[in-house]
């Protein structure tokens, strides 16, 4: 104490109580942090892994993104079969030089004369024409060159024309087929391009007209076959027995032909958008098909495997072999208008996929671009499909 009595701390205690608090202060921030260190590492595991939860939920398919192709493949001659995938000039292929797939050959008019004489292998601006190849067992088909990948996509169409716009009521591809829908779309980009059926898939084992539902040993994507209806989207029971749907058909289809290096589907939407694109002019169109496709009202001459030629009058409802008139016939694609309805992989609500191109017993809105929703397991007289493929 001073000598008024008060209570008196020496300075140099001052300065020691001060740096013993200061102290003091410094020992328990640093504990805190080591505390709050810990805690975060225990639980830098548990972001991580809800991180890589969202990142599996939202797949990123741009690895398989490999952009245009860039090697060149090795020179094939047309009507020969090629050993290996192959182009005919032995360039890089593209959209004007398409793959010819290992275990096809190109063909020209020469060795199929329903064939365009415009699209001649190995000519000039021939692609624009439908360009045919044919397998080792006679299947056909054309291709349809994608020079856009922004108008690669689905339309609705309106004069004639393609609208960069469609209805939110139709969705492709669904969530579960979205790997495949991606697998597609890639490979179109890199190569330029797609195959689509020359024909309505047809029933290799039916000597007549399909009029009931039953499944087929063998289809084939040939002329004059008959066209195989009847058949659900997908595999299906019905009046008690397991019908094959045309989806399940059209990927059996690449083990049945033993297809090395291409993937086979039912066509898609927006590959049958892009066929439309490919082929559409002021005499293919789309918007009113009734001049060249199949329907209750359309009149045309169409012949038999036999040669023998035939008259279909208006008011006349008969459903066409597979390329059974070449008036039907767009850029060497045979009846996208009308004959049978065609399932796609395009949906319109759950349980519900979309057909195109309109039927045989149709008389009104006769158009190729026509959409229509089914549910997937329906069968009927005028549903069809039509397969598609890209190169692996």
């Amino acid at each position: 104490m001073n000598e008024r009595g008060n209570f008196y701390i020496p300075r140099i205690w001052l300065i020691i109580i001060v740096l013993v608090m200061v102290i003091a202060t410094i020992v328990i921030v640093a504990l805190g942090m080591s505390s709050f260190g810990k805690k975060q590492k225990n639980e830098m595991p548990k972001v991580e892994e809800q991180l890589n939860e969202v990142l599996e939920e939202k797949k990123d398919y741009t690895k398989l993104d490999e952009g245009i192709a860039k090697k060149e493949l090795p020179k094939i001659e047309a009507n020969v079969i090629a050993e290996v995938n192959s182009t005919i000039d032995g360039r890089i292929p593209s959209f004007y030089n398409p793959v010819i797939p290992q275990g096809f050959k190109a063909i020209n008019t020469d060795e199929d004369k329903t064939i365009d004489e415009k699209a001649k292998w190995g000519q000039q601006n021939a692609y624009l024409y439908g360009l045919v190849i044919e397998d080792k067992n006679g299947n056909q088909f054309v291709w349809v060159p994608v020079e856009n990948m922004d108008i690669f996509k689905r339309t609705d169409w309106q004069k004639n024309v393609a609208k960069e716009t469609i209805d939110k009521t139709y969705v492709e591809p669904l969530e579960e087929e979205e790997e495949d829908y991606q697998k597609m779309y890639y490979k179109v980009k890199k190569y330029g391009g797609f195959y689509i059926g020359r024909y309505e898939t047809g029933d290799m084992t039916a000597q007549s007209e399909r009029t009931t539902v039953k499944n087929s040993d063998s289809i084939g994507i040939k002329k004059y076959l008959n066209t195989y209806n009847y058949v659900p989207f997908k595999l299906s029971t019905i009046n008690k027995r397991e019908i094959t749907g045309a989806q399940e058909l059209a990927i059996k289809f690449k083990e049945q032909n033993d297809y090395e290096t291409v993937t086979t589907s039912v066509v898609y939407g927006v590959q049958w958008d892009a066929m439309l694109r490919f082929i559409v002019s002021d005499v293919n169109n789309v918007n009113n098909s009734i001049r060249w496709g199949n329907y209750s009202t359309s009149e045309l001459n169409y012949t038999d495997a036999n040669g023998n030629s035939y008259v279909k009058k208006n008011g006349e409802v008969r459903l066409l072999k597979t390329g059974a008139s070449e008036e039907t016939k767009a850029k060497n694609i045979y009846d996208v208008a009308g004959n049978a309805y065609e399932w796609t992989m395009e949906t319109a609500g759950s349980g519900v996929r979309v057909v195109r191109g309109g039927c045989y017993v149709i008389n009104v809105n006769q158009l190729a671009a026509s959409r229509y929703g089914y549910n997937d397991n329906v069968v009927n007289n005028a549903i069809g499909f039509r397969i598609s493929f890209y190169i692996d």
